[in-house]
């Protein structure tokens, strides 16, 4: 395990890699705009490090924030692009398509299968977050058995992360660097 000089943001990209919990060119891409804090240590910008961990996870396109607090101009385009992230943190293995929202019942297209399910109007601006949530499992792999897992850092579960990926590669790199997180599964 790292100790905490090397909990930094690069060893964690390299370590995602090694346990195939993000893809090389996902840590690329996040290298390449974060490259001025590749070695600062998880936590050192006031968040607790296992907060930090939930946000890389989030930029790695391996976990999943729902937006529960987010404002969405058009609905419609919230539930698009919510549906399109977590289909990203799938790697390419689905894909969402035809998202469309009329009468309170939202419609998406997902692998090319029609799935439709009733939304509450939480609001002109609020996406159903829970009608959201209860997608997510629409999304694991069977073949690779990824799951969905709920972060736990200072011993409280941080609402509204959801990280796709083999729960042992997932509770191996959230235990490295998750300073004091573990993984709820």
């Amino acid at each position: 395990m790292p100790g905490p000089a090397d909990r930094t943001l690069r060893h964690l990209l390299t370590r995602a890699v090694e346990l195939d919990v993000a893809t090389p060119e996902a840590t690329a891409a996040v290298a390449a705009w974060a490259s001025a804090l590749l070695d600062t240590p998880l936590g050192a910008g006031g968040a607790s490090a296992g907060q930090d961990l939930a946000e890389w996870l989030v930029a790695l396109q391996v976990a999943y924030r729902l937006p529960v607090d987010d404002d969405a101009d058009d609905l419609e385009e919230g539930y698009r692009g919510a549906l399109e992230t977590i289909a990203a943190c799938t790697r390419g293995r689905h894909r969402v398509d035809g998202v469309s929202l009329a009468g309170g019942t939202l419609r998406f297209a997902l692998d090319g299968a029609l799935h439709e399910r009733e939304v509450d109007d939480v609001g002109d601006q609020h996406l159903d977050t829970l009608a959201l949530f209860e997608e997510l499992d629409r999304f694991v792999d069977e073949g690779r058995r990824t799951r969905w897992s709920v972060l736990v850092a200072e011993g409280e579960e941080l609402p509204d992360v959801y990280v796709l990926g083999v729960p042992d590669a997932v509770r191996a790199l959230v235990g490295e660097f998750g300073c004091g997180a573990a993984v709820a599964l």
